[in-house]
């Protein structure tokens, strides 16, 4: 610490912090550290000597994984042969429910040998309807 008037200012990097050294270096701040390191003596306390690691790169993918083989190739002609278009399946059908008709909703029934009509509740036409009875849209 420098006095200058009375009032102290602060010199240098604060207590107890040391100097980053890199030892493949030298030259530079903290060289004679390093150096005394190498020779076996000791280094000044708080300093750093390995780099930190590198992180891993991603691999990058090879070009023989990109292309087909021989046998992947042989099945990529064959469907284009037989007319199936690459990457498209076939959609699967939606399911139709049929109508759900609710028991006591009124509905139209008729007799196919008579052609004779009715208007009354599911709950009542179940029974007409086992005898033969069709149902009627409105």
């Amino acid at each position: 610490m420098a006095m200058s008037g009375g009032t102290r200012v602060a010199v240098g990097p604060p207590a107890g912090l040391g100097t980053i050294v890199n030892p493949a270096s030298s030259t530079g701040p903290g060289a004679g550290a390093a150096a005394a390191t190498a020779a076996g003596g000791a280094a000044t306390a708080g300093t750093a000597t390995a780099p930190a690691p590198r992180p891993p790169q991603p691999a990058q993918p090879s070009t023989s994984a990109l292309t087909p083989s021989a046998e992947q190739q042989r099945a990529l002609e064959a469907a284009e042969q037989a007319g199936v278009p690459q990457g498209e399946a076939p959609r699967p059908q939606p399911a139709v429910n049929p109508i759900t008709i609710g028991r006591n909703e009124v509905v139209r029934i008729m007799d196919p040998s008579s052609g004779e009509t009715q208007e009354l509740k599911y709950k009542k036409a179940q029974a007409l309807l086992e005898q033969g009875w069709r149902l009627v849209n409105r």
